[in-house]
């Protein structure tokens, strides 16, 4: 795997020594089609929970409500491995596999860049074939499915898929030309997209002589221009087949941004979603050892639906010519004021991807009047 030219890991092969066996396509589960078979067995209509650790400090050190925290802990108290994502050198996460409790805190919180992999497939398979030991893979949809295909059945039972709902995955390219110029150059020394001193979702930065970026994810432009204008999403993320129901995971863990006030807490409510009854057991577990809050909830409440039902997101026209700006090493706040999309082409956006257009209508029209009224009151 190689980080190509947009910044997303592509799969390269070596022609001078590919035999063109197959080997290495069959169990892939793109090239396969292979989710009506992962899916057998896991449920269509998951059991969907409000959820949140009762350990106070790990809660406030998670994304959302710590559950990930608490499902890896228990695997590592029973002898297993645990696989999940961790930042590493200049700011690029990467998958790893860890028998430590220290290494699980490295995997908390949200990382909205490509993972690298590396050989981390390969070791699962070689600890399965070898031991009898327990094992947590996380990662994003795609990234369960292509662990999900590679499992036999006996081995299945003995691996929790726990991934989480996506909007996709953005540029590496475009993140480390977004870093770079946080700080008008100066190396950052600690960065996290999860802060939650004022809110779930606040991007925090600090640059090694101390500066300071700490805004609300909405405000901060490299979180607008992939989650709102979808600038620099690898393009399969745009209509992805993993990311929707039936899930290929155990466990979906995500923000509950649809929570019922009487839970509603700014520490962080996961919402989780169990699609088997290995996920369904994983959970009831620690909520009989006391060790989280596990609350059934209405599916309508949650808030994912868009994601949940594969509507995907359009491809920006603008989307090209960013990542090209990009790799031809413009700053990013320079590609951010050319490429970012105008007031005109969000209402656009926004009409296209409305389900009730009329009703989207009368409501900007609605606010349209509204405004005139409090500002011309020779109108009234």
């Amino acid at each position: 795997m190689e980080l190509d030219r947009d910044g997303f890991y592509k799969p390269v092969v070596n022609r001078e020594t590919c035999t063109d066996c197959g080997i290495c396509q069959r169990p892939c589960p793109v090239i396969e089609n292979e989710k009506e078979t992962l899916t057998r067995g896991q449920w269509a209509d998951p059991k969907v929970f409000g959820a949140w650790t009762k350990n106070d400090p790990v809660r406030l050190a998670s994304s959302s409500g710590g559950i990930f925290s608490e499902l890896a802990g228990d695997v590592l108290d029973a002898g297993g491995t645990v696989v999940g994502c961790v930042w590493d050198k200049d700011w690029t996460p990467a998958h790893i596999l860890t028998r430590s409790k220290a290494d699980v805190e490295r995997m908390r919180g949200s990382k909205y860049v490509p993972s690298r992999a590396d050989d981390v497939y390969k070791n699962v398979l070689q600890l399965l074939r070898t031991t009898k030991e327990p094992v947590l893979f996380s990662g994003a949809p795609c990234q369960v499915a292509a662990m999900a295909a590679l499992l036999k059945p006996e081995w299945r039972k003995r691996v929790l898929l726990v991934d989480f709902i996506c909007h996709g995955v953005p540029s590496l390219t475009v993140f480390r030309s977004y870093l770079k110029g946080l700080f008008h150059g100066e190396a950052v020394a600690s960065y996290t997209f999860r802060d939650k001193a004022f809110h779930w979702q606040t991007v925090r930065a600090e640059s090694v002589s101390g500066k300071r970026h700490h805004l609300p994810a909405k405000e901060d432009p490299f979180f607008i221009g992939f989650c709102g204008h979808h600038l620099y999403l690898m393009e399969a993320c745009h209509n992805c087949e993993f990311a929707t129901l039936p899930r290929i995971a155990d466990v979906t863990l995500a923000d509950f941004w649809g929570c019922p006030p009487e839970w509603n807490d700014k520490r962080g409510v996961s919402l989780l979603l169990a699609s088997s009854p290995q996920g369904l057991e994983a959970l009831e577990k620690l909520e009989k050892a006391n060790r989280i809050e596990l609350k059934p909830t209405d599916p309508s409440t949650t808030g994912t639906r868009r994601q949940l039902t594969g509507a995907g997101y359009p491809i920006p026209k603008a989307r090209r010519a960013f990542l090209d700006d990009i790799a031809r090493g413009l700053p990013f706040e320079t590609v951010k004021n050319a490429r970012f999309p105008s007031r005109l082409d969000l209402w656009l956006n926004a009409f296209r991807q409305s389900d009730a257009k009329i009703s989207f209508l009368l409501q900007m029209v609605g606010r349209v009047v509204s405004r005139c009224w409090r500002k011309m009151p020779f109108l009234r």
